[in-house]
């Protein structure tokens, strides 16, 4: 049976160096050999914004971050976590690998002065949530002068809670504290017993059902878009950027509790009422801003967005 923390990781440092000043907290990521490309690009926009960092190479990583993972509870996240906290001893923001800090993140440095015990993306939270892909479709149907760069929308989460959560996990911050590794230990007997699960979903079960007294005494506080910047929120400017889509996968299973509990409460939450910034039924332009409809078989211009858009033109 394995017990939390595992102390058997096998990690490697590759990027950055312990902190030996008073730097309020260390930013932390792993990484396998297949992604030593992304580990890099993380490390020189950490060097950049002169923020210290650790990133470590691992052999694998466990299922609950990657379908194609392995078994071994020791390379779940929060075990990592609780490693790379006893190794820097200090408050850990965790950048999944795939990310790049594109300018200073001063509210970490503001989470970590004030005591903050954890913050991450939650989606019950934000005041908007609407996500947006990519359009892949047929270009003669569109009118003259259109970019590549067209998207619409893609989904949203259409409930708001302040205290309930549904996360995204590409940016965590856990403070140094014992609450913080309440936490940690809470989500990591969720993931030894929901197998095959995501590890967002794990996390989002563990805090939202306060399994073991995690939230007890718990200073948690959410991160906005622009901290976990991914790809489909397109008009937010991202200071911790997360540059590709999400992969998702259907090899992943859904929380399934005997005692019955769920992985948050709808009924608990209110009906998210606020319209998305992009309709339904219209595309966007991303470099002109131009709006399109589908009228007699064609997209056709009905206006203009007047809003920046952040992507990759």
């Amino acid at each position: 049976m394995n017990q939390f923390p595992i102390e058997n990781i096998d990690m490697t440092l590759r990027f950055g160096e312990v902190p030996s000043g008073a730097e309020p907290f260390v930013v932390a990521g792993m990484f396998t050999p297949s992604h030593g490309r992304l580990a890099k690009r993380l490390a020189s926009s950490l060097r950049t914004q002169r923020l210290p960092h650790l990133i470590f190479e691992v052999p694998t990583v466990h299922r609950s971050i990657s379908p194609r993972g392995t078994m071994d509870l020791t390379y779940a996240k929060p075990n990592f976590i609780w490693h790379v906290m006893g190794i820097a001893k200090r408050p850990v923001l965790y950048l999944d690998v795939d990310c790049v800090v594109q300018s200073p993140p001063k509210l970490i440095f503001s989470l970590a002065n004030e005591g903050c015990d954890f913050s991450i993306l939650n989606w019950l939270a934000l005041e908007d949530n609407d996500a947006y892909r990519r359009w892949i479709g047929k270009r003669e149907l569109m009118p003259n002068g259109i970019s590549q760069h067209v998207y619409m929308f893609s989904h949203r989460i259409s409930w708001e809670s302040k205290d309930q959560l549904i996360c995204s996990g590409a940016a965590q911050f856990w403070n140094n504290s014992d609450s913080a590794r309440r936490l940690l230990a809470a989500w990591f007997e969720t993931i030894k017993s929901q197998e095959l699960v995501a590890d967002d979903q794990c996390l989002d079960f563990a805090f939202n059902n306060n399994i073991n007294g995690s939230r007890d005494n718990l200073n948690a506080g959410w991160l906005p878009k622009s901290y976990a910047r991914y790809a489909w929120w397109i008009f937010d400017k991202p200071v911790i950027d997360h540059p590709e889509f999400p992969n998702s996968s259907a090899d992943w299973k859904q929380i399934a509790d005997p005692k019955g509990r769920e992985r948050f409460r709808a009924s608990a939450c209110n009906a998210r009422a606020n319209a998305p910034v992009l309709p339904e039924n219209q595309l966007l332009d991303a470099r002109s801003g131009r709006l399109l409809e589908f009228h007699n078989y064609r997209y056709v211009d009905v206006g203009k967005l007047n809003q920046p858009v952040w992507v990759a033109l």
